[in-house]
């Protein structure tokens, strides 16, 4: 019966296991971007269309846009959720001010908040009723792109969700 060594190993093999871990640990790298940060769809709400980043996980909605510097006027972040519930926002670590609009779970607008300022922080924002979905908008698009309680939302879930 023979016994192996590390000493007796060759070395190519050693090499190639090193080869294969790294391979391993590259894709695990790229399939955690792709799965937490990649998630983008194009979200049609008023007169408005919005390439929009897509909030799914506890995580991405504790961090929404916190740290974020700006929304272009074409931009937003989408939340969604499992289930419909009471979901609040407020804008703690936010650099500047936003529109949010609430959907529920048919992709309708049932409430809208405008220009919520940073130095609103600790307080939070939302409607009495349940909601599916959050849409956080450049402060003014409520507005701007007559988005109105009882509008239709549309996105594709495909892909994203």
């Amino acid at each position: 019966m023979q016994y192996w060594r590390l000493g007796s190993v060759r070395k190519d093999t050693i090499a190639w296991a090193g080869v294969g871990s790294l391979l391993v640990a590259i894709v695990a790298v790229i399939i955690f971007f792709v799965m937490n940060y990649a998630r983008e769809t194009t979200v049609v709400l008023g007169d408005g269309v919005f390439s929009t980043r897509v909030a799914v996980t506890s995580v991405d909605h504790a961090r929404g846009l916190s740290g974020t510097e700006e929304l272009k006027p074409h931009q937003a972040i989408l939340f969604v959720f499992e289930s419909d519930e009471i979901h609040d926002i407020w804008m703690k670590d936010m650099k500047f001010a936003i529109d949010v609009v609430w959907l529920d779970k048919e992709k309708r607008v049932i409430h809208t908040e405008s220009s919520l300022s940073p130095a609103s922080y600790p307080k939070s924002y939302g409607p009495k009723k349940p909601t599916r979905y959050i849409v956080e908008l450049p402060a003014g698009t409520v507005e701007g792109k007559n988005i109105t309680k009882g509008k239709q939302a549309s996105f594709n879930e495909k892909g994203v969700f």
